[in-house]
């Protein structure tokens, strides 16, 4: 809508021709209707004559033709100069129509006076108004946009939930596949757990820390002197360990190999010197069994020999020296 206006006037009558005409100027204001209505806007204009100090005040409505451009404008005026009085109006308007900022308006105005006036008043005006006559259209548009922008949100709102949904579903169902890959880990470590707790002379303990699995002399017997693997015992012992050992990828493993305090037999300590460098050697070749044919990876796996440095029990009894003779393998969760 456009706010107040300022405007300035001449009018003539038909019969005051050689008298001066009566200059005006006073204040206007305009509402633009919508398009949907019939009528393109509503005026009022108060006026003040600088001649004998006459008021008018004008009210009615205008139509635009040629693109809003050109105007028929019908109302009523009342004037407080004898010739007027209170009498209908018609007129003309062109404008320049720059709605955005300041807008031009030429005016005529044909005016019917009473019939003792005995003519007719011809007015003539310049009407500046300032203000946006498309506000109410823009804020439309702005309303509509905002509209869609919210509906957009709300729709592009609702396909993300949608596809969160989705994925909360898959990760559901890969959540249960994961879950039933794990009790089947679970039940391939029981198996091998067992396979293994079946051989005789092998003790496997379990806490929150790893896996200790002790050979004992009756399950891989090494011969007097040598640190080859005995066959075909002691590569099942061997093969049944890695299957429990397996079941743990990536996890640490450490072989530490003891014997008792019995001397090397004279003709392996060319080779062996004592008891340390023998266990050194079995734990060598426990670690080549490990990484060649079962797979392990070789920096993932310790060898250690102690020799007789850490007996399990007194090494003075033949029982004693079988539980002395033992390989340790531990695996570090």
């Amino acid at each position: 809508t456009f706010p107040l206006g300022i405007n300035a006037g001449a009018s003539v009558s038909d019969w005051w021709i050689g008298r001066s005409p009566l200059i005006q100027g006073g204040i206007s204001w305009k509402n633009e209707s919508t398009k949907a209505d019939f009528l393109s806007s509503y005026l009022i204009a108060a006026n003040v004559g600088f001649k004998d100090n006459v008021q008018k005040l004008h009210a009615g409505g205008e139509v635009f033709l040629l693109d809003e451009h050109l105007g028929l404008r019908a109302g009523f005026r009342y004037g407080s100069d004898s010739l007027s009085g209170f009498s209908p109006t018609l007129g003309l308007t062109l404008r320049t129509h720059r709605v955005e900022k300041t807008d031009f308006e030429l005016h005529y105005g044909f005016l019917f006076t009473d019939a003792e006036s005995s003519g007719s008043l011809h007015q003539f005006g310049l009407n500046v108004l300032f203000g946006d006559a498309r506000k109410s259209e823009k804020d439309s548009i702005i309303a509509v946009q905002a509209e869609r922008a919210r509906k957009l949100k709300e729709q592009t709102l609702a396909r993300e939930i949608e596809e969160l949904r989705d994925e909360l579903v898959k990760v559901a169902e890969e959540r249960s596949a994961l879950q039933e890959e794990r009790a089947d880990i679970e039940r391939l470590r029981e198996q091998a757990l067992a396979d293994l707790d079946r051989v005789k002379g092998v003790d496997v303990r379990e806490d929150s820390t790893g896996i200790r699995i002790t050979l004992l002399e009756t399950s891989l017997r090494f011969a007097p002197g040598s640190a080859k693997i005995p066959f075909p015992e002691g590569f099942r012992t061997l093969d049944r360990t890695a299957g429990l050992l397996s079941q743990y990828p990536n996890a640490e493993i450490q072989i530490k190999v003891h014997t008792d305090n019995s001397p090397v037999p004279e003709e392996s300590q060319d080779k062996f010197p004592d008891n340390l460098s023998l266990s050194k050697a079995r734990a060598r070749q426990i670690k080549k069994y490990l990484v060649d044919v079962e797979g392990f990876s070789a920096t993932g796996v310790y060898a250690e020999g102690v020799g007789d440095a850490e007996p399990a029990q007194d090494n003075e009894t033949p029982e004693g020296d079988a539980v002395d003779e033992r390989v340790e393998v531990i695996l570090f969760k």
